[in-house]
């Protein structure tokens, strides 16, 4: 019997065990789907599941403070109304609960006395630390003769203590001031509502967090590109960087909370624009804009803190021809091709003209061509055409100053193949050939330079001045050097003796910046330096550089070729170099450079000297020594082009 009642005892006591593991395995499984799981957040802010950057992805312009890449992660739209950001409402029921509460405000950490009734949170209206709360969103709050004033800029809003409910724009609190023994309490939501600002909670930590709002994201046409407005209710703090695979600029807002109406946001070339809530409590918003060859973003001064913007735009030409004098377009001719197989353009001027072409994507499909330094003869040209793939031709003065431009655009219904040529029988014409023939704009090429003729009779000689924008190439620190200003300083004194000579000079960049796009790979940007070349028909192609070694003690000066037609304008270049520059002969190596493997015309790479070598870094501080370097360089091209007739 004791043996039988001994047993029973053990069953209930298994059996509870048993249920007490169900229900807490239970209770754990629920967590693990909850939105906010992982200690993230309770908050009424809609949550999206986010895709994850892989392991490795360069941030090409953002470090952290240890000099390690930041693992960044990457948020699709998140659609979310202002009424769903703050939930209380203020229901003043159950029994108090007085408690010192953590709130971080916009990052700084705060405590706070408060009152807890059920799900709503109340603040001691006459404590400082509500005081400082408020006046972190540039408010103010008072409590005198059974009044509460909360003030912010010219408004103000005042409850009385037996106020039965209150409004802030469609929001309405029941009862949302409590007088609980002689003290004010005002409910926390509605200082967020008031303040426009987004109030969350962590589960994990039980700490609240209230940030600003972002009230407004849209995207604003501004003469021919695009700006990205991000307004918010108070100051923010923004930050930027660039991923890679596929190529994309991520703006990241911490402490705040997307409050703005959800819109879809379509670029003409970038495509889809994404935002979204990226994490709350802490709040972070990040926005997405996918990049492309064509597309630069950079982010303007902000002088008002409540506001950022973001220029997206193509451009302007990358290939500027030192000696092009301005031009009149005469005439533009549309003709219909043999077997109606597409459509001619003939673009006719007065003489030789640059011209830089856009390609934009679906569904607007467009190409528009800028003529640089060239005034439309007559007014604007708009011819509607019956073709399949082409609905119009117009042309119009696009810029006055402070160089002319002329832009002609080719309204396609859909992507085909188009071709640029020049004319033959005459340097100052372009013929446009739209096919019928389909083309994928992704994997297409959506912009390009050219020239119908050059304005001298002399040679048209490519210079590229190595690295630039994002990409500082070697650099020296002790003497403050950066190798991208000074291949741009050589540049620029070498263009001056070879246009004295009547020659023609092309120029891959003529400031500081990327010849392709900020962020982009070096594939891309060794690309968009070789189409310059290519397009605009160079004759010679030279590539300027520093060298820089591990060794202090390595010096001297290389030239470097890869296809066979190379050698000699590398042989006359290293010569005249290392007699101007009186530096250490490295000789002439063939190696298989990209803007040399590539570039359709005799090309040659020249590394002047060591950045790292102290010698040569202080010879480098002397404009005397570029100047010698630049005359070296002119004097090899001026060997070269005499003994090739």
């Amino acid at each position: 019997m004791k043996h039988n009642t001994c047993c029973a005892f053990i069953s209930k006591i298994i059996v509870t065990i048993l249920i007490f593991v169900l229900v807490s395995a239970s209770l754990a499984f629920g967590e693990i789907n909850e939105p906010g799981a992982g200690g993230k957040s309770s908050t009424s802010v809609k949550m999206v599941q986010l895709e994850k950057v892989e392991p490795g992805v360069e941030d090409k312009n953002k470090q952290d403070i240890e000099g390690k890449e930041p693992s960044h992660e990457e948020s699709p739209e998140v659609k979310i109304t202002p009424s769903e950001v703050n939930a209380g409402k203020g229901t003043a029921s159950s029994e108090p609960e007085f408690k010192t509460i953590n709130v971080a405000v916009m990052g700084i950490g705060l405590k706070a006395k408060a009152c807890l009734k059920g799900e709503d949170i109340f603040l001691q209206a006459d404590a400082d630390e509500t005081k400082d709360i408020i006046a972190s969103f540039a408010g103010n709050i008072t409590w005198k003769g059974g009044k509460l004033t909360l003030t912010k800029e010219r408004d103000s809003l005042v409850l009385k203590k037996d106020s039965e409910e209150a409004a802030v724009g469609k929001e309405k609190f029941i009862k949302p001031l409590q007088v609980i023994d002689g003290k004010p309490y005002i409910n926390f939501y509605l200082i967020a509502a008031y303040y426009e600002a987004g109030l969350s909670k962590a589960e994990d930590t039980g700490k609240y967090y209230l940030d600003p709002l972002i009230t407004e994201l849209r995207l604003k046409h501004n003469k021919g590109n695009y700006d990205l407005m991000i307004r918010a209710s108070s100051p923010l703090k923004v930050k930027d960087f660039f991923l890679r695979e596929p190529a994309r600029y991520v703006i990241d807002i911490p402490n705040a909370v997307l409050g703005a109406e959800p819109v879809k946001m379509v670029h003409p070339d970038a495509g889809e624009i994404r935002y979204g809530q990226f994490t709350t409590a802490p709040n972070l918003v990040r926005i997405v804009i996918p990049l492309t060859q064509e597309v630069r973003v950079k982010m303007n001064s902000r002088m008002d803190l409540r506001e950022a913007v973001i220029s997206i735009e193509l451009p302007p030409a990358y290939a500027p021809g030192q000696n092009f004098a301005r031009q009149q377009i005469k005439s533009i001719q549309v003709e219909d091709l043999p077997g109606d197989e597409g459509v001619r353009i003939v673009v006719i001027g007065t003489g030789p003209m640059q011209y830089e072409w856009h390609r934009l994507r679906e569904p607007d499909n467009r190409i528009f061509i800028d003529f640089g330094r060239a005034v439309l003869g007559g007014s604007k040209v708009i011819e509607n055409l019956s073709d399949p793939v082409i609905s119009q031709v117009r042309a119009a003065q696009f810029q006055v100053n402070p160089l002319p431009i002329t832009r002609v655009v080719l309204a396609l219904k859909e992507p085909v193949d188009v071709e640029f040529l020049v004319g033959k029988k005459a340097g100052n014409q372009l013929v446009v050939l739209v096919t019928h023939k389909k083309i994928d704009p992704e994997s297409s090429i959506l912009r390009g330079v050219g020239a119908t003729g050059f304005p001298l009779t002399g040679a048209a000689i490519c210079i590229d001045p190595g690295h630039g924008g994002s990409d500082p190439g070697a650099m020296n620190t002790g003497v403050g050097l950066s190798e991208k200003y000074l291949t741009l300083d050589i540049t620029d004194r070498l263009t001056k003796i070879l246009t004295g000579w009547g020659l023609n000079v092309i120029l891959t960049r003529y400031d500081d910046r990327d010849v392709s796009y900020q962020g982009s790979t070096a594939r891309e940007e060794l690309g968009a330096r070789v189409r310059v070349a290519n397009s605009m028909g160079a004759d010679l192609f030279i590539s300027i550089h520093i060298n820089a070694s591990y060794s202090s003690n390595v010096n001297g000066t290389s030239l470097h070729y890869y296809k066979q037609k190379d050698k000699q304008l590398a042989d006359c270049l290293l010569q005249s170099v290392i007699q101007k520059g009186q530096r250490k002969n490295q000789g002439v190596r063939r190696n298989r450079f990209y803007v040399l493997a590539h570039t359709t015309m005799p090309a040659a790479l020249v590394e002047c000297c060591y950045i790292s070598n102290p010698t040569e870094a202080r010879l480098l501080t002397d404009p005397n020594f570029r100047q010698k370097l630049a005359e070296g360089i002119a004097e090899g091209l001026r060997v070269y082009l005499s003994g090739k007739k």
